[in-house]
C-alpha cells in the first residue's frame, strides 16, 4: 500500500496477502473452521466478559494500563510514543503503519471494563520496535550534533541501559519473589479466590 498508493487495489499481491492471512488463521485455528458455531459463541462470550466486568480486574482501565506499563517497562512506552511522533512529523509511512495497530489496540482495550496484564501482550512487540526506532533516531541526532562518534555511541549505551534498567529490576524482583514463595501456598490462594468469586 505504501509503495503503490491508491493503485494498490489493482495489485494482486494485496489480495494474496489477505487470502494467506485467512488461510494461516484457519491452519492454526482449525477448530474455528470445523466447529464454527461453538467458536463464534466463545468469541462473543469473551467479548461480553471483557465489556461487562470481572471481579478484581475492572475499573480505571486506562489508568491501570498506563501505570502497569510505566511500573514494568519504564521508559520503553515513552520512547515508543516518541517514535510515533517522529514518524508522523517526518511523514515516515512505514512507522505510521507500524504504529497504527498498537494505537488502535490500546484505545480499544482501554475502553473495556476488564483489564489485566495478559491483554497487553499483543502490544509489546510493537512497543519494542517503536522504541528501537526512537533510539536510532536519537543516536542519529547525537551523531550530527557531536563530532566524535564515540560520544554518540556512549550516549546510545547510556540511554539503552537507562531504558532497560526498570524492566530488568522488575524481572529480578519477580524471580526473587517466586523463589521465596511456596508454590503450594500460592495454589491454595488461587483456588480459594476462584471458589469465592464463582
Amino acid at each position: 500500500i505504501l509503495r503503490n498508493g491508491r493503485g494498490f487495489v489493482s495489485r494482486p499481491a494485496i489480495y494474496y496477502a489477505a487470502l494467506m492471512a485467512v488461510v494461516g488463521f484457519l491452519m492454526f485455528n482449525p477448530f474455528f473452521m470445523f466447529k464454527f458455531q461453538e467458536s463464534w459463541a466463545a468469541v462473543k462470550m469473551e467479548g461480553q466478559h471483557y465489556s461487562s466486568g470481572h471481579a478484581g480486574m475492572e475499573g480505571n482501565t486506562l489508568r491501570w494500563y498506563t501505570t502497569y506499563l510505566w511500573n514494568n517497562l519504564g521508559l520503553l512506552p515513552l520512547l515508543a510514543a516518541a517514535g510515533i511522533i517522529v514518524g508522523i512529523i517526518k511523514h515516515q509511512g512505514k512507522i505510521i503503519v507500524l504504529a497504527s495497530f498498537p494505537v488502535v489496540y490500546f484505545i480499544f482495550i482501554s475502553s473495556m471494563a476488564v483489564r489485566n496484564d495478559r491483554t497487553l501482550l499483543p502490544l509489546l512487540p510493537f512497543l519494542f520496535l517503536l522504541a528501537a526506532f526512537a533510539l536510532v533516531t536519537i543516536v542519529s541526532a547525537l551523531g550530527r550534533l557531536v563530532r566524535q562518534r564515540s560520544l554518540a555511541h556512549l550516549g546510545l549505551v547510556l540511554i539503552t541501559l537507562l531504558t532497560f534498567s526498570q524492566p530488568a529490576l522488575v524481572l529480578a524482583k519477580h524471580l526473587l519473589a517466586n523463589q521465596q514463595q511456596d508454590a503450594r501456598q500460592v495454589a491454595i490462594l488461587v483456588v480459594s479466590d476462584l471458589v469465592r468469586y464463582h
